[in-house]
């Protein structure tokens, strides 16, 4: 026996066991504190945050982006800009018609007020026609340097007939309101609702006192520390593409670029994300940028890097499908309080029912109201 323990091989197999049943301890210990193990690198300045990779022989990337919030696009002239000193490729929405890529659209929708179905209008790489908030991407200028990609973008000639601008939400639901979509009249996407609507209105009608009021909640922008950016790469070779992006959701990300997009395989695709400087929601969705860098490195044959500038191109706008004005929603609410005798808590009412009739949807809110008497939904444009 004492041959046997000190013989090496069996001294590793009882280590290796030792390690496994303190793994499997630690794993169920649920609830316990998760030693960070990112701190030291990113305390001592040695994170790798996007703009930190270098990627060899990397091309550089701009978007060429719309000045106004709703106009057609009459004309528009890249011919300048495509033969300007190192640029490798501009590409616009004729270009992106001609490769066949697919568009952004809203996975799970809902229905209108009515009950009808819920407008769902994909959201394109690159307007093709019309553009409908100012920022919304028109061309994608790749060059060997970012200063030659930002000249080269100066020179693209856009001529644009202004159409009538929705400021506000009671601006796009007003009787007569121009449509923002000729496919949708109304302006309205779908509504949201959760809740149980019966029961709300029972505890209201019952109430002793039924308040109706109007809340208007200011546009919300999320802003990161760090920039949004990407790096996209094509392998001919293997006919494979990989990403490295600020996303919040790799998984996510792969299977609407590859699935919507591209329209293949998500094996075909790898999506990257290393150190980020912040995310607050605004990185769990897909944006253009990063599916227009994919491409841009399938047709140039190079790995392209997009970083969004924060002076000359308006990269971080907030996009909404009505944009300016100063506020993002408004909640048409009602709410009930019925008083109760005998209870010096609820002297002062007690609320038996809220409806909200525009706004964002609750989270929490069994903690705060039963349920069975709270009913919310909102409209989205």
């Amino acid at each position: 026996d004492q041959d046997r323990a000190g013989d090496p091989r069996n001294r590793q197999a009882m280590a290796a066991r030792k390690r496994q049943v303190k793994g499997t301890e630690r794993m169920t210990k649920i609830g316990a504190p998760v030693p960070r193990e990112e701190d030291l690198r990113l305390l001592q300045g040695r994170g790798r945050y996007l703009d930190d990779v270098r990627t060899l022989d990397a091309a550089r990337a701009v978007v060429f982006r719309s000045p106004v919030a709703h106009a057609d696009i009459v004309s528009l002239n890249v011919d300048a800009a495509r033969v300007a000193p190192g640029v490798l490729a501009v590409l616009t929405g004729d270009d992106l018609a001609a490769r066949g890529l697919g568009n952004i659209g809203v996975l799970t929708p809902c229905k209108k007020m009515d009950d009808s179905p819920g407008f769902v209008r994909i959201r394109p790489l690159l307007a093709q026609g019309r553009v409908r908030y100012v920022g919304e991407a028109i061309a994608f200028i790749v060059a060997e340097t970012l200063d030659q990609a930002k000249d080269a973008a100066e020179l693209i000639e856009a001529d644009f007939k202004d159409l009538p601008v929705l400021a506000t939400l009671d601006d796009a639901l007003a009787d007569g309101a121009p449509a923002l979509w000729d496919e949708n009249p109304d302006n309205q996407a779908y509504t949201f609702k959760r809740g149980n609507a019966a029961a709300t209105e029972a505890a209201i009608a019952g109430a002793a006192h039924e308040v109706r009021h109007r809340v208007c909640v200011n546009r919300l922008a999320g802003n990161a520390m760090e920039n949004r950016g990407c790096i996209g790469r094509y392998d001919d070779l293997e006919d494979r593409y990989t990403l490295r992006a600020t996303v919040q959701s790799v998984h996510g990300i792969r299977q609407q670029i590859a699935g919507q997009i591209f329209k293949m395989p998500q094996s075909k695709l790898r999506v990257v994300c290393d150190n980020m400087g912040g995310g607050f929601g605004i990185r769990g969705g897909v944006y253009p940028e990063y599916a227009l860098s994919l491409w841009a490195s399938e047709a140039t044959r190079r790995p392209v890097k997009w970083i969004a500038a924060v002076v000359l191109y308006p990269e971080c706008i907030q996009r909404h499908a009505v944009g300016g004005g100063e506020n993002l929603s408004v909640h048409d609410a009602r709410t009930a309080a019925r008083h109760r005798a005998g209870d010096p808590r609820k002297q002062a009412g007690m609320i038996v029912g809220i409806d909200r009739a525009l706004g964002d949807p609750l989270e929490g809110i069994d903690a705060v109201f039963d349920r069975q008497r709270l009913f919310a939904r909102f409209r989205l444009m």
